[in-house]
This record gives C-alpha cells, structure tokens and sequence, in this order.
C-alpha cells in the first residue's frame, strides 16, 4: 500500500509532522507498506525544494512561493505524483485542509483520511494564536468540513474523538491513536549534567512546558509551597514559552518569589540530547488548567 501524509508545515519548529506524523509513518514502513510526507516549511523557507529518506520514510517539503495558490498546487501535485492508496492529512486546517478539500472536490472520496490533534476552531487554538479575523473564521471552518468530509479520522484525545462525534461523524469512522514519546531511547548518560550544574545531591525538578496550558502564577504558588518542604530545591527549566509575555512574567515572578536562583534554563534541547537531559531530574511537573484546548491535547512532552 502507498499512502501519501500531507503537513501543513515542516519538522522543525513546530512537532506535530516529527512527533505525531513521522512515527506512524514509520510503523506503516516497518510493516512493508510505502510512505512519503509532504509539507511545506513554512518556518524554514530555505529548506523549500529538498527530498530525503528517513528511516524508510520518504521526505518532500515543496518549494515556497505563489501564495496559498502556488503552495497548494505543489502539494497536491506531490500527493498525486506518488499514486497514492490513501491520502492522510494532518490537521484539517491551512495548507493540509486545503488537500484535503482540494482532493474530495475532484471526487477523492475513498482513502481520504484527516488526522486532528488540537483542537482549532473556537474554544481551542483560535483563542489562543495572533489569527487575523478572518483566518479564525476560515480555520473554525476548515476544521468542521474537513472532518465531516472524509473516509476516516484519527484523533489523538479522547475528547477529540467526542467532538467528532457530536460533528456526526460515524463512530466506526474514528479511530483514537494516541501520542507517543518520540525519543529513541536507551538514555545517554546524564550524571555529567548534574556535575555541570553542581547539583549532585540535589533534588531535581524538571519543567518541560511552551507555558500557556496554565496560569503561570499557580507554577509559581505551587512551587514556592515546594521549596518550603524541600529547601535545596533544584528547577531544570526546558523549552520555551509560546509567548515571550507569559515567560517574562514567570520570570519575573520567580524573581520576587527569589526562586530564580534555585533555576537552570536550558531552552531549546535539541532531540537527540533531550533523552539524557530529561533523565537528570527527580520528579517532573506539568500543570493543565481545565479548557477544552487542554482537554484536546495528548502532549507528545508529558510522554517524553
């Protein structure tokens, strides 16, 4: 079987493609099947035009340039290049919605599968991303036709699977296939890192957060309640906050609450050390206030 995964962006920043998209690709691989994922790198622009093989897994970002019409043509033509079984689009929002959308128009009806693992619309991403009016209301729309406008959805949460089916979606047509952690393990050897930080015998408490599933001054009341209970306290900050604000008032907090100097900020780990990092410390902490775009996700972070 040949099945073409289509993304609405590339690898890098963002994860959904690398850490949700690549590993099922490589499982549908492993079992003989082939497989080639699209996107276009719309955060990496230079990578425009470039092809290789991963793990079995054939690669395509296309070229950047003439618009949402230029890029959309690149991308179906890619898709219908390869002759493909079946058609997997994840997120039915932006350039992968438009496949989507592009490819049941022309009488693509079977094979046609449409992966969410956020929700988008209002409720979810669309109060939370600097989206223009209008491109809030086209993404509300896109995610409710392209999921209602296909042969089959996989969703990552439990609640995603509910609100498909309250789009009247058929409950047979939806399969729950949850995240999983995309590290390759066995872990590297991480004593050096706590030699580094001279926090040999010290309790490590690990944050691994982009910071806006919760309120960050409930991480800072909950952390200080620590420090009370453990006064050599250790904070192994990873990753960075999706908006600069919410970083610099977390900072500015710890910073009267003189939590800061118990903090090391390692920022953005690259994948390959992110295993030995990760097992420095102790005990990790991942808060989630109770929205529905929290109750939508299935954190690839928390699995790592």
């Amino acid at each position: 079987m040949r099945v073409v995964m289509v993304g609405p962006f590339g690898f890098h920043p963002n994860k959904t493609m690398r850490s949700r998209a690549l590993p099922l690709a490589r499982g549908l691989v492993a079992r003989g099947h082939e497989v080639l994922v699209v996107m276009p790198p719309w955060q990496t622009p230079a990578e425009g035009g470039r092809r290789w093989v991963e793990d079995g897994v054939s690669v395509s970002y296309v070229t950047l340039g003439g618009g949402i019409v230029g890029i959309t043509r690149r991308l179906v033509g890619g898709v219908r290049a390869w002759e493909p079984d079946i058609v997997h689009c994840f997120k039915p929002k932006a350039y992968s919605g438009l496949v989507s959308w592009w490819l049941w128009q022309r009488g693509w009806r079977q094979g046609l599968v449409m992966d969410t693992d956020d929700w988008e619309g209002w409720g979810g991403w669309n109060e939370r991303a600097d989206y223009s009016w209008s491109q809030k209301h086209f993404f509300a729309w896109q995610e409710r036709w392209g999921l209602t406008h296909c042969s089959g959805v996989t969703v990552a949460s439990r609640h995603l699977e509910t609100l498909v089916w309250g789009l009247g979606v058929a409950r047979e047509k939806v399969a729950y296939v949850p995240n999983g952690s995309g590290l390759r393990w066995p872990v590297a050897e991480a004593s050096g890192l706590r030699a580094e930080l001279g926090w040999e015998k010290r309790p490590i408490l690990l944050l691994y957060s982009r910071l806006f599933e919760f309120d960050v001054s409930r991480l800072t009341r909950i952390l200080e309640r620590v420090r009370e209970q453990v006064p050599d306290l250790a904070i192994l900050s990873i990753g960075t906050g999706l908006f600069a604000e919410e970083a610099a008032q977390l900072r500015e907090e710890w910073q009267v609450a003189g939590l800061l100097e118990s903090v090391h900020d390692l920022g953005w780990v690259e994948e390959q050390l992110l295993p030995g990092v990760l097992a420095v410390a102790d005990v990790g902490i991942y808060l989630m206030d109770d929205t529905l775009l929290n109750r939508t996700k299935c954190p690839v972070k928390l699995a790592d």
